[in-house]
């Protein structure tokens, strides 16, 4: 997992984070936090790497009247994620979407940039259908 760590620090130099703020290890999730989105989550499990961030949502509207835009906005294709597109997981009060990044994404800077970036901007439009 060491190649993670390095590719994640190589990923924040080139969207212009500077890596050497932060502390990560090769067997810790790295929580990102961002003003507008909240926290996302970078999970690695095994072999794999998962990206996830929170919809607000309360437990009682859930998706209200939004879940056919909801689930159509999931499906869009996502390039940089395993199925092709996003998934959505409900564990107890919260909603998380993301879902397993691609193996390149691991091992590319240049993509988990992109895959960073990319999702930051999907998990913003998906936080503004649900409000």
């Amino acid at each position: 997992m060491n190649h993670l760590l390095d590719t994640l620090n190589a990923a924040l130099n080139e969207l212009g984070c500077d890596p050497s703020r932060f502390q990560f290890d090769t067997h810790s999730s790295v929580v990102m936090g961002f003003a507008d989105v909240g926290e996302l989550l970078l999970d690695p499990v095994g072999d794999t790497v998962f990206l996830w961030g929170r919809l607000d949502t309360s437990p009682d509207m859930r998706f209200s009247n939004r879940a056919e835009e909801l689930l159509t906005a999931l499906s869009a294709p996502s390039a940089h994620f395993a199925n092709g597109c996003l998934s959505l997981r409900v564990i107890d009060d919260a909603c998380l979407v993301g879902g397993m990044l691609l193996t390149d994404c691991q091992h590319q800077s240049s993509l988990m940039a992109e895959a960073i970036e990319s999702f930051h901007g999907r998990v913003l439009e998906l936080q503004a259908l649900l409000r």
